[in-house]
C-alpha cells in the first residue's frame, strides 16, 4: 500500500509539472515578447501567474485522491488489526504487577504517523523547484527572444545603411561623368569653341587649372567601398564625402564652375580683330549648313571654307576631337 500511494504521488508530481511547462511553451507559442503594447516584466508576470494557477488547480484532486489513499490505507490496516486480534486466539493470563501511580496518572502514548506530512512537504518543494525551473525557462526564453529581435533590427539597420552609402557612392560616380561630358563639349562642339574659346585654352589658369584637377579626380581611387563586418563598419554618407574620390569631384565640380563663369565671362573680347571676324563667320556657315538649304555640292564648300577659317586662327588652338568633327562632316557631304 505504501509503494502504491508512492507512486500516486510521483505520478501526480509529474503530471503537474508537465502540465505547467506545457502551459507555459504554449503561452509563449502565441504571445510576442517584448511587444509595444506589453513590457516583458508585465508579460512575465502574466505567463508564471497563469502556470502557477493552472498547476495549483490541476494538482489538487491528485493531492485529494494522494492523501484520500493514505486515510483510506490507514482504516484498512486497522480494520485488520482489529479482525487479526478478535480471531487470534486467547492467550493465558499473565500475572503483572500493578502500575504504580506515575504510570496510571501518564496519557497513552499515541502513535505519530508522518508519513502524510512528508509527502506534503515534498510535493511542496518539488512544486517550488518545478516553478523556479519554469521562471528561469521563461526568463532565459525573454532574453533570446530581445537579443534575436536586436540582431534582426541590427542587420535591417545595417541593410538600409549599406545602401545609403552605395546610393551616394553612384551619386558622385555619375557627377564625375556630368563634368567629363561638359569638358569634352567644350573640347568637339565647334559652337561652345567659338562662343567660349577660353575653356579650352590652357594658357588661361581657370582652365589650366580645371586639367589639372581632372587629371587629380581620373587618378583617384573610385573603387566602391564594401566588405562591411557589422553596422559600426558602415561609414555614413558625412565620411564618405571625406573620402578621396568624393572629394576629387567635389574640387572638379568647383573648378569647372570656375573656369566656365571665366570662359563666359571673356567670351571673345580678348581675340584678335582677325579672330572675331572669322569665327562669326564660321558660325554663319556653321547655320548654313545645319539648314535644308543647301545641295550637297553648296554644303561641301561650306564645310571647305569652315575648316581653313578655323586653321587659321591665331588666337584659338582648335582641338583635334574638334578638327576631326568637322572632317568627318564635310567627308560625308562630299560623297553624299
Amino acid at each position: 500500500m505504501e509503494l502504491l500511494s508512492d507512486a500516486m504521488f510521483l505520478n501526480s508530481v509529474l503530471t503537474t509539472i508537465t502540465l505547467l511547462a506545457s502551459a507555459v511553451f504554449l503561452i509563449l507559442a502565441f504571445v510576442k515578447v517584448g511587444s509595444r503594447q506589453m513590457s516583458g516584466a508585465a508579460l512575465l508576470g502574466r505567463i508564471v501567474t497563469i502556470a502557477l494557477i493552472l498547476g495549483f488547480v490541476y494538482s489538487i484532486p491528485k493531492l485529494s485522491k494522494f492523501l484520500a489513499g493514505i486515510t483510506e490505507g490507514e482504516q484498512k490496516s486497522q480494520i485488520a488489526t482489529t479482525a487479526t486480534a478478535t480471531l487470534a486466539p486467547t492467550p493465558e493470563p499473565v500475572v503483572t504487577p500493578a502500575p504504580n501511580a506515575a504510570e496510571m496518572s501518564a496519557p497513552p502514548a499515541t502513535p505519530v504517523d508522518t508519513g502524510a506530512p512528508l509527502a506534503i512537504l515534498l510535493w511542496l518543494a518539488v512544486a517550488i523547484v518545478a516553478g523556479i525551473i519554469i521562471v528561469a525557462i521563461i526568463w532565459a526564453a525573454i532574453i533570446l527572444r530581445r537579443k534575436m529581435a536586436a540582431k534582426d533590427n541590427e542587420r535591417k539597420v545595417m541593410e538600409v545603411e549599406i545602401t545609403r552609402a552605395t546610393d551616394y557612392w553612384k551619386s558622385v560616380i555619375k557627377r564625375h561623368e556630368a563634368i567629363r561630358s561638359k569638358i569634352l563639349e567644350a573640347e568637339t562642339d565647334i559652337d561652345m569653341l567659338l562662343k567660349f574659346p577660353a575653356l579650352t585654352d590652357i594658357s588661361v589658369e581657370a582652365t589650366s587649372n580645371l586639367f589639372r584637377v581632372l587629371r587629380d579626380t581620373e587618378n583617384a581611387d573610385q573603387r566602391e567601398p564594401g566588405g562591411y563586418a557589422d553596422l559600426e563598419s558602415v561609414p555614413s554618407v558625412h565620411e564618405l564625402s571625406k573620402a578621396e574620390y568624393p572629394t576629387a569631384v567635389r574640387n572638379l565640380e568647383h573648378a569647372w564652375s570656375k573656369a566656365y563663369s571665366n570662359a563666359s565671362r571673356i567670351g571673345t573680347k580678348n581675340l584678335p580683330e582677325s579672330d572675331r571676324k572669322a569665327i562669326k563667320r564660321i558660325r554663319q556657315l556653321l547655320t548654313r549648313v545645319s539648314g535644308a538649304g543647301l545641295n550637297e555640292h553648296e554644303r561641301a564648300s561650306a564645310y571647305g571654307q569652315i575648316k581653313k577659317l578655323l586653321n587659321g586662327l591665331q588666337s584659338i588652338t582648335v582641338p583635334q576631337q574638334a578638327m576631326d568633327a568637322i572632317e568627318a562632316q564635310h567627308r560625308l557631304a562630299i560623297t553624299a
